[in-house]
């Protein structure tokens, strides 16, 4: 026989227009549990929320983008492609009351002790070079700007005092990134120094056509993908990385949800963006347990989980090619679960289920009873059920 739990959970995703209102009790629940373990073939496994279980969730690592995706060692990936146009800029250091030095004085950025020259814009040519006065042919394709750079110092130190240079890219021919999905524009976008990670790409795109609370962004390079959402680029800078020509950005508006059935105010669908949300956000957003029939300590909430998190952490069986299916229990009869509730992070397509409370069931029998042979009962709860849930 199927799971009822796992029936009430399916009612719920497949979408019906009347969401349960009723469902297994708690004492079920957990009869069904520990039956179906005992049969080495659980249908889902129940897992007590206590302090150990919310410190286990919240140390469970988020992947991010730089735990996939290196970046350039010079702290940039940005390299210079032929057809780009390069503009370089030299120093060096000229003695006071010393007229001359290999540079003449009064360039840009020229000071009463230093010489500058900027040299004319070089489009990269498809030997890859540039030339650059007293140093020669030098490679700049394929190269970043540092280190064309340092390349440059290390020619000029033998011929000009305490050399300098910068070299930057004043147009791109080829670090071309695409950006696609719910882009404002989308397509090609070129990149240049100083404006080449997640967010410009974003921008030069026309930015985003949607909520970034409610986005995800995949990021596609050499075959290699990985999504997160959006928010969490400005929440971690660390998240913004430089991108590498060819790179796929992927722009998703698709906010997360959970489904609430069961004993609550309000049994439906409702929406919650990719920051942090918790057990106690969705509660109060359902308006809580139904004081009128709920049972405050059979508060669920159903999730499939990754089935290798769910095997080392709860020993969980996965379903056929599927995740594992686990109930996280919370007992608010203990004031330690509200906190607790606080410290749940709730995921997309979480599903909470409140149980009735087991003297609910009784009283729809009595109600019965009552009304085929008009005996009017009164239902003492604490006498017949004292806890038991």
């Amino acid at each position: 026989m199927r799971s009822t739990i796992l029936l009430l959970a399916a009612l719920a995703v497949a979408g019906c227009e009347a969401l349960p209102a009723a469902g297994p009790t708690g004492l079920e629940i957990k009869t069904e549990a520990k039956q179906t373990a005992e049969n080495d073939a659980p249908a889902f496994t129940l897992v007590e929320v206590t302090d150990v279980t919310a410190r286990t969730l919240e140390a469970r690592p988020q992947p991010d983008f730089s735990d996939i995706f290196t970046q350039n060692g010079d702290g940039a990936s940005f390299r210079i492609h032929a057809g780009d146009v390069v503009t370089v800029t030299l120093w060096e250091s000229v003695s006071a009351g010393i007229s001359g030095g290999l540079f003449r004085a009064g360039g840009p950025g020229a000071g009463s002790g230093s010489a500058a020259v900027q040299i004319p814009d070089q489009v990269v040519g498809p030997g890859g070079r540039i030339t650059i006065p007293f140093a020669g042919r030098v490679l700049v394709r394929g190269r970043t700007p540092a280190q064309v750079e340092r390349d440059i110092v290390a020619r000029l130190e033998d011929k000009a005092i305490n050399p300098q240079a910068i070299v930057s890219v004043t147009k791109t021919a080829s670090n071309k990134v695409t950006v696609i999905g719910d882009a404002v524009t989308g397509g090609s976008v070129d990149l240049a120094p100083g404006a080449d990670r997640i967010t410009d790409a974003i921008a030069l795109s026309g930015g985003l056509n949607g909520v970034i609370d409610d986005a995800l962004i995949t990021l596609t390079r050499e075959g290699v993908s990985s999504t997160m959402p959006l928010a969490r680029i400005f929440q971690k800078p660390s998240q913004n990385l430089r991108l590498n020509p060819g790179d796929i950005l992927t722009l998703e508006s698709q906010p997360n949800s959970f489904i609430a059935v069961g004993a609550t105010s309000i049994n439906a669908r409702l929406p919650f963006g990719n920051r942090p949300y918790f057990l106690s956000d969705a509660l109060g957003a359902v308006g809580g347990v139904l004081d009128s029939r709920g049972d405050p300590a059979a508060v669920y909430v159903l999730r499939i989980e990754d089935p290798v998190f769910a095997a080392n952490t709860y020993g969980a069986e996965p379903l056929e090619g599927d995740g594992a299916p686990i109930a996280y229990l919370f007992d608010l009869d203990l004031a330690a679960s509200f906190f607790l509730t606080r410290r749940f992070a709730m995921q997309d397509k979480d599903i909470i289920y409140v149980a009735n409370a087991p003297t609910v069931e009784l009283q729809k029998l009595l109600d019965i009873f009552r009304a085929t042979t008009g005996t009017a009962l009164a239902l003492n709860t604490t006498g017949v059920f004292g806890n038991q849930r």
